[in-house]
């Protein structure tokens, strides 16, 4: 008789579900909070059951799910006070708060709220260090990620990437910039050219003084790349701390001058 079980974790971006849980329970001046409580946790339950569909497990094996929410200022507001400063709702979406104050009160053992730190990078930690499985449904999650990723939108399991992909995504983002979150990247460079910048190096070192040409500002260059990395969250004596990225640093294998 079997008496051990395995336990697979998956790191969990819950942001857009908390958001989509309140939107789909809007009711005249509030939120149907118990409602959308309902509905997140249906949401993670899907998320459990497609692990089941990637990995191999026998009965008596279970997903445990890690539900990272972000707070409301992280570092990236510190770094640049534009930070997602041009999201505006259209109309207010009630509750979004209420719910992760009620998951983080409800299902504590699962659930975290990282001071100063997104979920993405959150996660991305988890996946570098823990090699944890992770799900969110941010595009810049899905290309940074070195353990598969599940897409909770489309359904879907995305393929990790490599550490050279991973730091060219990296670069293509900083020089495009991203309006979504009002990074803003180089000027006059779209997908096109950042691509033509990242062939030039494929599989070999960057050049940080030709990226700096292209900001023409290495203060910009510098700020642009901060903002898009997800890859300088550490723990520090159980705590999670954000170390500032620079292109020279030691651990550093991509840049040289």
């Amino acid at each position: 008789m079997r008496t051990e079980w395995n336990e697979i974790n998956i790191a969990i971006d819950a942001d857009s579900l908390c958001y989509k849980a309140c939107y789909r329970h809007q009711v005249p001046g509030g939120v149907d909070i118990e409602q959308a409580f309902m509905e997140f946790g249906y949401e993670i339950g899907k998320i459990k059951s497609a692990v089941f569909k990637l990995v191999k497990y026998e009965p008596g094996d279970k997903v445990v799910p890690i539900i990272v929410l972000s707070p409301k200022k992280t570092f990236r507001n510190e770094l640049s006070s534009e930070y997602k400063s041009s999201r505006k709702e259209k109309e207010p979406i009630h509750g979004i708060k209420q719910l992760k104050l009620m998951i983080m009160h409800r299902v504590p053992q699962v659930s975290m709220v990282v001071p100063g730190i997104e979920a993405d990078d959150v996660i991305i930690y988890l996946a570098n260090n823990e090699n944890m499985l992770i799900s969110a449904i941010d595009k810049d999650v899905l290309h940074a990620s070195p353990t598969s990723c599940y897409n909770y939108n489309q359904r879907r399991w995305e393929n990790s990437s490599m550490t050279w992909e991973i730091e060219a995504w990296y670069v293509k983002q900083a020089l495009m910039g991203d309006s979504g979150d009002n990074i803003k990247g180089a000027e006059d460079i779209g997908e096109v050219r950042a691509q033509t910048f990242i062939n030039k190096y494929e599989g070999d070192m960057f050049s940080w003084s030709h990226f700096v040409d292209m900001f023409g500002d290495e203060s910009l260059a510098l700020l642009a790349m901060n903002l898009v990395r997800m890859d300088r969250v550490f723990k520090i004596d159980g705590k999670f701390v954000h170390n500032p990225w620079e292109p020279f640093d030691e651990d550093n294998i991509y840049w040289e001058q």
